[in-house]
């Protein structure tokens, strides 16, 4: 409510698309909600800087760029005049926390022993970060899973990833703002899972630009209402697609006989009429789960 409140009165003044770090330009202050918001000084008067830092309060900023890598990946990300870093091929990985930590140093330590390559760790608010990553040819994939399981476990914390794609740097600034789109698309949905790559948060993305009727009606044309409420039933199919169609492993997670859950995907088919057991139609029902899930 005071987010938009604020909207509405200094329109001109608030601070978009640039990361709540201290800036000499930038008045920081905290809604009650302790999220930043930024006021350009310059844009407001002394009268109504007193005011808002009165009613809210001052935004304690999260660890800044130190390095000479993290303050020049920093500069490139969100300062249109700023220098390209002298790399050759970049992957993000981006992360969210579900609540904040202390111990950033620790934070980093954990990431560190995990790393394979050279990379630049960004804290951009207290929940969200990147790590950008110097890729090379051929080289091992990061433990991603076991990374989650280890701030899990040492900061009790619940971590979401984006592991984005590799990108030329020249290209990078494109990227990002391409895969934080998606990424925040990830975050609104919920999704029962912590490490995404670029390709499957797209979907969510695609997702978040429909208009509610839209999903509605797209929702009540292919699930009728009985199939939208038989939970069991899409569970089963949507465990049996991130197993990649394989009836074996599905059944194995879901700890029932193969035969149990392939009685199920045929009931799935006669009700529908959408043969997920073919690769095209199994696509489109992927998507409307989702959709069904995000209501």
């Amino acid at each position: 409510m005071i987010q938009q409140t604020l909207k509405q009165h200094f329109s001109d003044a608030l601070v978009t698309n640039h990361p709540p770090h201290p800036h000499p330009d930038i008045l920081w202050l905290q809604d009650d909600k302790k999220q930043p918001i930024g006021f350009w000084k310059d844009k407001i008067t002394v009268k109504e800087r007193t005011l808002l830092s009165m009613l809210l309060d001052d935004y304690q900023h999260v660890p800044q760029p130190q390095s000479k890598s993290e303050k020049l990946w920093m500069k490139w990300l969100f300062d249109e005049e700023s220098t390209i870093p002298q790399t050759d091929l970049i992957r993000f990985i981006h992360f969210h926390l579900d609540r904040e930590i202390e111990d950033y140093d620790s934070f980093q330590e954990v990431w560190t022993n995990v790393a394979l390559n050279e990379t630049t760790l960004l804290w951009l608010d207290k929940l969200h970060g990147i790590i950008v990553t110097e890729e090379q040819v051929h080289a091992e994939t990061p433990d991603y899973l076991g990374f989650v399981e280890a701030i899990a476990s040492d900061f009790y914390v619940d971590l979401t990833l984006l592991i984005g794609s590799t990108v030329k740097t020249a290209f990078s600034r494109e990227q990002f703002s391409w895969e934080n789109d998606c990424f925040r698309a990830v975050l609104k949905a919920n999704p029962n899972k912590q490490v995404f790559l670029e390709h499957e948060a797209i979907v969510y993305y695609i997702l978040s630009t429909l208009e509610t009727k839209k999903k509605h009606y797209i929702l009540e044309h292919i699930l009728s209402k009985d199939l939208a409420e038989d939970h069991e039933l899409l569970k089963t199919v949507s465990v049996y697609f991130q197993h990649n169609l394989n009836a074996s492993a599905a059944a194995k997670s879901l700890f029932m006989h193969r035969n149990s859950l392939q009685y199920r995907i045929d009931k799935f088919v006669e009700r529908t009429n959408i043969d997920i057991k073919q690769f095209p139609q199994a696509a489109l029902m992927h998507f409307l789960l989702l959709l069904n899930e995000r209501g």
